[in-house]
């Protein structure tokens, strides 16, 4: 098993979807709002954890009331997060750890992120290594 570890930030995104983009001054109203665990160093820990790392992380997670929740999705053993250039980084970490031949690396990551743009939501399309793997052969 490879071991990784990343020194980064984890922080909580804030989303709201709405109908079209604001122009300068403009206010619109959002057909819903969530929180979504994030964060570059979160998402490449957990990419490369999904991708059959060990993977410890270092990192500061607030006192304010996401820091409970962040410090849990961290402490997962497979925690789920949305990131295609934290899939990319994580899976490519994963391969290269993996002693991998760079062009195969580069292939390896390439088929995590293809997955995970292709999945609803932002908090579910990480791939895990089974589904990588069944990928990166077809």
């Amino acid at each position: 098993m490879t071991h990784i570890v990343v020194l980064g930030s984890t922080n909580m995104d804030l989303v709201t979807h709405v109908e079209k983009p604001p122009r300068r001054g403009e206010t619109v109203t959002g057909r819903e709002f969530r929180t979504l665990p994030g964060g570059k160093g979160a998402n490449q820990a957990i990419a490369a954890a999904h991708a059959g790392a060990s993977v410890p992380m270092i990192g500061a997670v607030g006192t304010d009331s996401y820091g409970p929740r962040l410090r849990a999705t961290l402490e997962l053993p497979h925690p789920r997060l949305r990131s295609g250039g934290g899939t990319f980084v994580g899976a490519l970490a994963a391969a290269l750890g993996e002693e991998r031949p760079v062009r195969e690396a580069l292939r390896w990551p390439a088929a995590a992120s293809a997955l995970s743009v292709q999945r609803p939501g932002a908090s579910a399309s990480m791939p895990y290594r089974s589904e990588i793997e069944a990928q990166y052969t077809s």
